[in-house]
Order: C-alpha cells, then structure tokens, then sequence
C-alpha cells in the first residue's frame, strides 16, 4: 500500500524527491495555477547539483498561520511566499531582514534551526531587473507606481532607493495606497509624491516616464486595461510585474502606442536567484532559470 502511494505521489513523480536527504523548498500563495517558480528553480537545483526539490504549496488565506507553522514540522527548508500572503505572513515569522522589515512584506522564508526568517527580494529583484531590460536609470525620473500590494510595496521601496524624482501612486482603496506611502517615505522628503485612484487617470494627469503594474490586473483573460484610452504614450517605459500570461493589456497597449514593454519575467529570474543563494548558499544559475521559464512559456501558448 505504502509503495503504491508512493508511486503515485505528485511530488515524487514531478518533482524527483529521490531520497530522504532531498530537502524541500517551494511556493505558498493562492491561486498558484499561473506560478512558474517550480519550473524555473527545479531547473536551477538539478543544475547546480542541489539535493532540494521546489513544489508549490496552494495556501487559502484562513490556512496561512497553519501552513507557516508547518514548515517546521516537515522539515521544509524554505519557500516563496506570494499573492496574496507577501503582508499576513509577516507577524507569523520569528525574524526579518532589514529589507523586508522596511518594506513590511516577505517573499521568501528560510527555516534556520526552529525560526523562521523572513526576506523580501522582490525590491532587489525588480531593481535589477529594471536596470537590465529597461535601457535606462530610475533616479531622477518621474514613475507611476499601481497597486498598494506586497509587490508595489516592494517596488516602491526600490524606486525610493534608485532616487526617483517623483512618485504617482495609484490605487483601489486611497487610505491603504497612502498608508503605504506614509510607512516607506520616511528619510526620503525630497521626493514628491502623489496617491490617487484609479478613477482619476485622465487626460490632465501628469503622464510619467515609467509606468509599473504591481496588481494582478491582468493575470487573468479578460482583465481590463488599467489606464484610459491614449493614457499611455510612446515616450513612456511600461512595467508590468506579470509573466505568465506574458503579455497584458497594458503591455498590449504599449506595444501598440510604441512605448518600451517589459513583462515580470527578468523580475521572476532576480529576485529567485536571490532567494535560491538564501536557501543554498550557491550563486544561482540565472541563465538556466530564465531558459526554463521561457521555454515553459513557450510551451503554454502552443497548448493553447
């Protein structure tokens, strides 16, 4: 009976947990249907020749606290942490780095002895990622920044530190976009920021140098473009924090106007290369992960 439901477990069979030295390191979010992190750091561990299998773990928000403490009696090493848990999990952990401390979101956890310790290398892994794909620098630019999420906090921190001119954030719910504000503008006075909502994009709004998506608008078919008709213009750099699918409305409608349109892809490959050297201590294979991902993507729109 043992050996049957061994053969039949999707870890094992998808994952190739091959003895009991593999230790475990995944993802935790929910809905996790669109997540390419297995792929991508599945391909990084068997090159690097690291004993670690990466599976995702679908964690409703109700089951968040349960699935954190968790970690520690399954013996898992580490995992991402995603939509919509970056904020809730962070009372949960023993320890955060001075990263994610400031941002007051967590991305990845490594289980250390019996504590938890929470990291966010989302900021770094969008500056990085910004700095290789865009063509230009962020300091002195002016940047419309949407969402109020674990990500754009995380993106607006980085934008803070790269020395962005001014700020443009638009949000859902005004009262959250400016608590966010308020929580990471502190020793950056001299930038000038604005919060909005959506509502309030139209003609007469300053049109920025960057636009960056970090809400999930978007990930699912049929979404809706985040910005009027003629919003955006060829002058602009469009972000969106997306992947898969790889492109959005918004990046549609970039590519349609012939502003420069960036996906989250280079986003994904940084800021997992960062949590991969937290977990292994070995420098991620970048090159590997991003080939995966894009050959993963590949595959998707040819089933499609």
């Amino acid at each position: 009976m043992l050996e049957d439901r061994e053969k039949n477990s999707p870890m094992i069979v998808k994952y190739g947990a091959s003895d009991a030295t593999t230790r475990v390191v995944g993802v935790i979010g929910y809905p996790l249907t669109h997540s390419l992190s297995p792929v991508m750091h599945n391909a990084a561990l068997s090159v690097a020749g690291v004993a670690m299998s990466y599976v995702p773990f679908v964690v409703m928000p109700e089951n968040l606290e349960t699935a954190i403490n968790g970690l520690l009696a399954l013996g898992v090493r580490g995992v991402n942490v995603t939509i919509p848990h970056k904020e809730s999990v962070v009372p949960l952990l023993d320890e955060l780095d001075k990263d994610a401390e400031r941002i007051g979101a967590v991305n990845t956890i490594v289980v250390k002895g019996s504590r938890l310790l929470g990291y966010n290398t989302d900021a770094k892994g969008f500056g990085n990622a910004f700095a290789e794909e865009a063509g230009c620098l962020l300091a002195g630019r002016c940047v419309m920044l949407f969402g109020a999420g674990g990500a754009a906090r995380a993106v607006l921190a980085e934008l803070l530190k790269e020395g962005v001119r001014d700020l443009i954030v638009v949000v859902r719910v005004l009262e959250r976009g400016r608590a966010m504000v308020k929580d990471l503008l502190i020793g950056y006075q001299d930038v000038k920021v604005a919060v909005c909502q959506f509502e309030a994009l139209h003609a007469d709004v300053q049109r920025p140098d960057v636009l960056i998506n970090a809400t999930s608008v978007g990930l699912f078919p049929h979404d809706p473009v985040l910005t009027p008709l003629g919003f955006v213009t060829s002058k602009m750099v469009v972000y969106d924090l997306i992947y898969n699918p790889p492109t959005t409305p918004l990046l549609d409608e970039a590519k349609r106007v012939g502003a420069v349109a960036i996906n989250g892809l280079g986003m994904l490959v940084h800021q997992g290369a960062l949590a991969f050297k937290i977990w292994t201590g070995e420098n991620a294979p970048k090159d590997v992960m991003r080939e995966s991902l894009l050959r993963a993507l590949e595959g998707l729109k040819c089933s499609s």
